[in-house]
């Protein structure tokens, strides 16, 4: 017997299923005043036919219970339901049957399994001495970085008696930068005194421009803020020996590279800057000026002019929060630059025609006249005489700002009402404004 309840509101009744369309309801003589307030639904199951299923379509007769997983259907020619096993099932009914001393030897077998497998692999496998022994035989070795930089300064020492190998010393030297850029690995390549096994001859290579070249690339990659670095570059005289080099008729790749390095060790260093202007550093900048333009060589002046305007800015906007700020003021105040900018002829160089071009060429190289003369409006109030006495450049600067004041229009037009963020040509007409217009104030108060 299968037996459900279900709450009722009033009387206890019992309901005995007789078949799946038929019911009764019985009185069961008990109090229906109870408070449990049940009844009880009986299905009596004894007697009902059970439909035993085969591979074919048999009919279902009314009353007969259906096994659960079988395949059932309304014949529509009969309108009578039918039922069958799956065809999977119908191959072999007794397939996935399995007898219960099997399925027990099974079990057991996976016991026996697990004790015994850790027993029976052991042996595959080898110790860590093994492996020790057997990578030491293919001299197999993981270098830290520190390990590789010293193993390239003395292959480096090895390659330089053989003049043939100029080419593998190049590629030792493009390695060496990779590792040398990172903070740790260069104050580690001062400490096995790779400046004199490596730096230092390289850059005197005067016949080998390669390695010239890749040495200052290494100077400054190790240089940037990296003051222990900059501090034993200045004591290895660097700062000269690069000047000098920018001071040579050798190839502009050298001469740009050695740029690189000699900004790299002056930026807030104010003890290299005063030897480098103390040295005749922006004598010697003013000279690459005097030359014949180049492509290349215009970029140079360009960075050169871009150095001297951030040296200046650095000792404006010295940080007096800073525990060393008053040491670094003191330091700064050993060199007068403004003074040594108008005595040593910094302010004539922007009469170098090939800076500035001229305001009929076309196209106009904007970036490169944008950098002119945000170098020009920062040192306005120191050469503002020598830029008003200047015919030439204040003609070229009229011209310019002509012209840069009809894209400036043709640029709002485009823009429309929302304007440009940028505004790259409205910001270039204000500066020129502001170094033709300071030029003349500046003048106008010395008279």
């Amino acid at each position: 017997m299968f037996v459900y309840s279900v709450i009722l509101f009033s009387a206890l009744v019992r309901v005995t299923k007789m078949n799946p369309n038929e019911m009764i309801v019985v009185d069961t003589g008990e109090d229906s005043s109870d408070d449990s307030d049940e009844a009880s639904v009986e299905h009596d199951v004894s007697g009902v036919d059970i439909f035993v299923a085969t591979s074919e379509w048999q009919e279902i007769k009314p009353g007969q219970g259906i096994p659960r997983g079988l395949h059932v259907r309304i014949n529509m020619e009969t309108g009578k339901r039918e039922a069958k096993l799956y065809q999977d099932e119908s191959k072999d009914s007794t397939k996935n049957r399995y007898d219960p001393e099997e399925l027990k030897q099974a079990l057991k077998n996976i016991k026996d399994d697990r004790k015994a497998g850790p027993q029976q692999d052991s042996n595959n496998f080898r110790s860590i001495d093994e492996l020790k022994s057997e990578f030491e035989e293919v001299n197999t070795k993981v270098e830290t970085e520190f390990e590789i930089v010293d193993r390239l300064v003395l292959a480096f020492e090895q390659l330089k008696q053989e003049e043939s190998e100029t080419e593998a010393m190049v590629n030792i030297l493009v390695n060496l930068e990779y590792y040398l850029h990172k903070y740790d690995n260069a104050i580690d390549f001062l400490t096995i005194k790779g400046i004199d096994r490596v730096l230092r001859p390289s850059l005197n290579a005067s016949q080998i421009p390669e390695l010239q070249q890749n040495a200052a690339f290494i100077i400054g990659s190790a240089a940037q803020s990296n003051p222990k670095v900059q501090i034993a570059f200045l004591e290895a005289g660097f700062v000269q020996s690069l000047m000098w080099k920018l001071d040579s008729p050798i190839s502009v790749d050298v001469r740009s590279k050695c740029l690189y390095a000699l900004a790299a060790i002056l930026r807030n260093f104010p003890e290299a800057q005063n030897v480098f202007f103390s040295s005749g550093g922006l004598e010697v900048f003013s000279r690459v000026f005097k030359e014949n333009p180049t492509e290349n060589l215009n970029k140079i002046k360009i960075k050169m002019l871009t150095l001297v305007q951030d040296l200046l800015d650095e000792r404006d906007n010295l940080d007096e929060s800073l525990p060393s700020a008053a040491e670094r003021k003191i330091q700064y105040d050993k060199t007068d630059l403004q003074d040594l900018m108008k005595k040593s002829g910094w302010c004539q160089v922007y009469k170098c025609p090939d800076l500035l071009g001229e305001s009929t060429q076309d196209p106009l190289d904007h970036d490169r006249i944008e950098k002119v003369v945000t170098a020009m409006v920062r040192i306005k109030e120191i050469c503002a005489q020598d830029f008003l006495q200047d015919l030439e450049l204040q003609t070229t600067l009229k011209n310019l700002h002509s012209h840069y004041t009809t894209l400036m229009q043709e640029e709002k037009y485009t823009d429309g009402d929302e304007g440009d963020t940028d505004a790259f040509f409205s910001n270039l007409v204000t500066s020129l404004e502001a170094v033709i217009v300071q030029s003349n104030l500046n003048l106008k108060t010395e008279l």
